[in-house]
């Protein structure tokens, strides 16, 4: 039970990590929108691997998943 609500608090956490990085993103290019899930979370990936804006933490959280595993969540918003 415990396991579980620490996913949640990861999910939420992710979902607001990935909002943030979308703004930065959009303020670069505000065509990303336009683009496939699949090339935003690539773009996700890149910006999470060259940026000193984002915590360790935050990092971690997001190199936990995969490109296809942050398209999905890019699908639910």
């Amino acid at each position: 039970m415990l396991k579980d609500k620490r996913k949640d608090l990861d999910f939420e956490k992710q979902k607001e990590i990935m909002q943030r990085i979308m703004t930065e993103l959009g303020k670069a290019d505000s065509d990303i929108y336009y683009r496939s899930t699949s090339a935003i979370a690539a773009s996700i990936l890149n910006y999470v691997e060259t940026t000193r804006d984002l915590s360790a933490d935050d990092k971690a959280l997001i190199r936990k998943l995969g490109q296809r595993d942050i398209q999905i969540i890019l699908s639910m918003n």
